[in-house]
């Protein structure tokens, strides 16, 4: 659907959403064994896009009992999944924090966001932050892939980034909820692909002769 230019690595970011100890690693509060299966590649994407000049973002869903980022109460009834990981998506709680395998560095912006999108109701404005900086090309990665993932990725689009949707760097609870969000970032949203074929085009827009 999308046919998108050159990629100018310094007008790129990387925006990793919610890696965090709450639901990545073996000791996670929420497990998705897919989310720590993937955090090889995030790091991997990471790593080559800071060196070529991306800017890289990650996101930590977060969970507040006042002001305008607190959830509606239709949302926070003590069965709901909002309730029950309220205590463990405080900014203060340890499943609040990144996994710590993740190739986080000082430079990096780290966000608190309060609803699915990185793009609504987050401790930032992500949209002025970017565009102060030039971006025009966003790759999402992260967890979970249709839900967070495919919000952002869904309302970078709305806001005229050109999104790339990294298949092997992002992770739902089942592959097949994993591969209906593929679906939809392909047929709607951006571009998907892999690790690998992102580093690429760093790579290429570092050196044109490649």
């Amino acid at each position: 659907m999308n046919r998108f230019p050159a990629l100018n690595p310094k007008r790129a970011a990387i925006i990793v959403v919610d890696m965090q100890s709450a639901f990545v690693g073996e000791q996670a509060l929420f497990p998705n064994v897919h989310a720590l299966e993937i955090v090889p590649a995030i790091n991997r994407i990471v790593s080559n896009a800071r060196r070529a000049g991306a800017a890289i973002c990650w996101s930590r869903h977060s969970v507040v009992d006042h002001g305008r980022a607190r959830q509606p109460d239709w949302q926070r009834f003590e069965s709901s999944l909002s309730s029950q990981s309220a205590a463990h998506l405080h900014p203060q709680a340890s499943g609040h924090r990144l996994y710590e395998g993740l190739d986080v560095a000082n430079e990096d912006l780290v966000f608190d966001k309060y609803r699915f999108s990185c793009f609504v109701n987050a401790a930032i404005d992500l949209d002025g932050w970017l565009r102060e900086r030039g971006v025009e090309d966003i790759f999402v990665a992260g967890t979970i892939s249709n839900c967070c993932c495919e919000s952002t990725a869904r309302d970078a689009a709305m806001r005229d980034y050109r999104v790339r949707f990294l298949s092997d760097a992002t992770a739902a609870l089942t592959d097949e909820e994993h591969a209906a969000a593929l679906l939809n970032a392909a047929a709607v949203i951006g571009e998907v692909i892999t690790t690998d074929a992102a580093i690429q085009q760093f790579s290429e827009a570092a050196d044109p002769a490649i």
